[in-house]
């Protein structure tokens, strides 16, 4: 009898058929993989143990269990994420993590170049609406993002947290790298959104830091974070440097805009080529030099009356500037203000169409 094309041999002795047995298990095991882990998962045992004892496996998954700040048990299991799964599957909440994730760039992480090597500790982590938040080992994170590295290690829990747990965890692990004064502002801003009987005595005693430093962090919150954002390393700020940008700031208030694009440009001539430990102070001297010139005019507004009334209390004018042009109506009938908002309508259908 014939034998079916494609079917192999029971008793391996067909030509290239110890190959094809070999290519045909290989395609087998990630789907039997995917069965144990399911199946062992539903049992309620242990993967690290189950693997230990079956497979002799005892460095992949080890899973840790911290005690948290209400009393309760964690269980932390160990994961190693490639980039695209970093990117694409990992978060940061800044209430829990209280690192500024707008500030990270490669400047600020440089000094975690070693993980290129080795990541001595992994980074911490819960499952969050189906999202991997990490509440610490954010700038780890941020350097595996910007070097497009794999192997980033992570240790995951899927046991629910309420919020104080994963704050006070992150802050208990949280000891590489000091937060900035603008993190710490940041920080205590969402703390007083929460309870707004917060006083800057009651943050200085959450914080373990003095009084006068909570009063500079708030100041520094407030700056604009585009501003911050012109010195390559934010936690290279002093307290000296946060009072030149709230300046900076409040001057050109109603221009901040243009006044950044402009010190921008400035500056992407004059760091070209200069080394990153020297970029601080040639931002900083450029900054005063912003403050020093000449106070820019805010653009003309111009006002015309587009009808006289005898009530004072009515009136229809025109305002026009540089960049905008408003109508401003005051008590005027209901039925004509609909008739006005109808004609601008038609003639803006007319000129432009969809």
């Amino acid at each position: 009898m014939a034998k079916r094309r494609g079917e192999i041999n029971p008793l391996g002795n067909t030509f290239g058929s110890h190959e094809a047995e070999k290519r045909d298990a290989k395609s087998r095991i990630p789907n039997l993989f995917k069965q144990l882990s399911s199946q062992i998962e539903i049992s309620g045992e242990d993967v690290t143990e189950y693997l230990k004892q079956h497979f002799g496996v005892e460095s992949i998954g080890k899973t840790s269990h911290w005690q948290l700040a209400s009393g309760k048990e964690a269980s932390f299991t160990e994961m190693v994420l490639d980039h695209t799964q970093l990117k694409n599957d990992t978060e940061v909440n800044f209430d829990i993590n209280g690192r500024e994730q707008a500030l990270l760039n490669e400047e600020s992480v440089a000094d975690l170049d070693s993980l290129t090597y080795q990541q001595f500790h992994p980074a911490v982590a819960r499952y969050n609406n189906g999202k991997i938040e990490i509440l610490d080992g954010s700038r780890r994170r941020a350097w595996f993002l910007f070097h497009k590295h794999d192997g980033y290690r992570v240790l995951v829990t899927r046991d629910e947290l309420a919020l104080e747990d994963a704050k006070n965890l992150a802050k208990q692990l949280q000891s590489a790298k000091e937060h900035n004064l603008f993190e710490i502002g940041q920080q205590c801003l969402a703390m007083q959104k929460h309870n707004p009987a917060l006083k800057q005595a009651e943050l200085a005693k959450l914080h373990n830091c003095s009084q006068a430093k909570i009063s500079r962090a708030l100041k520094a919150a407030s700056v604009d974070i585009r501003l911050i954002q012109l010195y390559p390393i934010a936690g290279e700020l002093s307290i000296a440097d946060y009072d030149l940008l709230f300046k900076v700031m409040k001057r050109y208030q109603d221009t901040l805009n243009d006044e950044i694009t402009r010190i921008q440009e400035v500056l992407a001539v004059q760091l070209d080529g200069v080394e990153v430990h020297e970029h601080k102070e040639i931002i900083s001297q450029t900054l005063k030099a912003s403050l020093s010139s000449e106070r820019p005019n805010k653009p003309a507004v111009v006002t015309s009356t587009l009808r006289s009334f005898e009530s004072k209390d009515m009136f229809a004018r025109k305002k026009e500037s540089n960049r905008a042009v408003s109508f401003e109506f005051g008590r005027i009938k209901k039925d004509v203000l609909k008739e006005i908002e109808s004609s601008v309508q038609a003639i803006l259908a007319q000129h432009y169409q969809d």
